[in-house]
């Protein structure tokens, strides 16, 4: 039995056919593609991203911390501070002593500040807002019920 070699197949080595030149003279015409539609309104679920306005996040940060001091009665009991001593001292005492609430608070804030970076996890932000809450609280109170406040 003599060995035989097999033939190759009949596209070996593979071909690949050339694209069609374009016809001397003529350009290729460009592909149409659909053009968007600039829109006048709002799309409907458009979300309003905190990331990208860091005034409006620090305003809406501060008065967040304000609001839960009010309402766990911290504020209050600051109004009632400043107030009295306000009026049954003189004015200059009523300020100082929010002063000295703003800065006592201020202390805490201090420590608590690095714990609000994105990278920590949740309940450690979240810790470091409630750190806030007596600075943001009191300087409201002092701003809004300070002896000869304006507001």
């Amino acid at each position: 039995m003599s060995a035989t070699s097999v033939p190759p197949p009949p596209n070996y080595p593979p071909t690949v056919p050339a694209a069609p030149a374009a016809p001397a003279g003529r350009r290729a015409a460009p592909r149409r593609t659909r053009k968007a539609i600039p829109r006048r309104t709002p799309r409907r679920g458009a979300t309003l991203h905190i990331d990208q306005h860091p005034r409006l996040r620090a305003v809406l940060y501060n008065a967040a911390a304000a609001g839960a001091g009010w309402w766990c009665g911290l504020g209050p009991w600051m109004f009632q501070g400043i107030t009295h001593y306000g009026q049954a001292h003189d004015v200059q005492r009523g300020v100082w002593v929010g002063a000295g609430l703003a800065l006592v608070s201020l202390a805490v804030e201090a420590r608590t500040h690095a714990w609000r970076r994105p990278d920590r996890p949740v309940l450690t932000r979240a810790a470091g807002w409630a750190g806030r809450i007596p600075l943001a609280t009191a300087l409201t109170a002092l701003a809004l019920y300070g002896p000869d406040a304006t507001l």
